[in-house]
């Protein structure tokens, strides 16, 4: 595991077109299926994170990139604290596992690692938007021990000058518990409430 560099964009856009390929072929979704506004914007803002150094990027015993992850600490377009609340979160984008390493649950080990980042800098929940019209991944998500908050309203897309945002399925955890048995509907630690 390394931070991005900014030569790792094209790795990142290759996973993320493999991984539209595959949801519209596999589960007849058509997630990313175009870059969201634009591509020249996507690649801005992917390079823009980078540059803060918030992308990493995994690697297998080959050395190619199998997976990446994008993690912020603030909440920087105002969706959560517009929807539900401003509590300090770790917020999880752009989590792309490559296909060849589907199965070997890499996507929960990555989210387990962000969720322990956030714990040491202190955040209470780790956050995630996720694409409507997606239900297997918001099921992917729940089995990963988070649970949905909301859904971003219009009314907030609009404010925003985002009125096509596709990723309006908010989900969080709390980052002090593992996945599994031990996480309670709500998306925190069974016991917490």
């Amino acid at each position: 595991m390394r931070q991005a560099v900014e030569d790792d964009v094209e790795s990142i856009l290759s996973m993320r077109a493999e991984a539209s390929e595959w949801l519209a072929l596999r589960k007849q979704v058509n997630q990313w299926e175009k870059a969201w506004p634009t591509s020249e914007a996507q690649e801005r803002r992917i390079l823009e994170a980078i540059r803060k150094g918030r992308t990493w990027m995994f690697h297998a015993v080959r050395g190619h990139p199998c997976a990446t992850v994008t993690l912020c600490d603030e909440d920087g377009a105002g969706f959560w604290r517009r929807t539900v609340d401003d509590e300090p979160a770790v917020y999880v984008h752009r989590l792309i596992v490559r296909r060849e390493f589907h199965g070997r649950a890499l996507g929960a080990r990555i989210l387990d690692w962000a969720a322990e980042r956030g714990s040491r800098r202190g955040m209470k929940w780790m956050r995630i938007d996720i694409w409507r019209g997606n239900p297997g991944l918001e099921e992917y998500y729940v089995r990963q021990g988070f649970a949905k908050a909301g859904d971003i309203p219009q009314r907030v897309l609009d404010e925003l000058g985002m009125p096509d945002y596709p990723s309006t399925v908010l989900m969080q955890r709390a980052v002090r518990c593992r996945s599994g048995p031990r996480v309670s509907a709500y998306g925190g630690c069974a016991g917490s409430r």
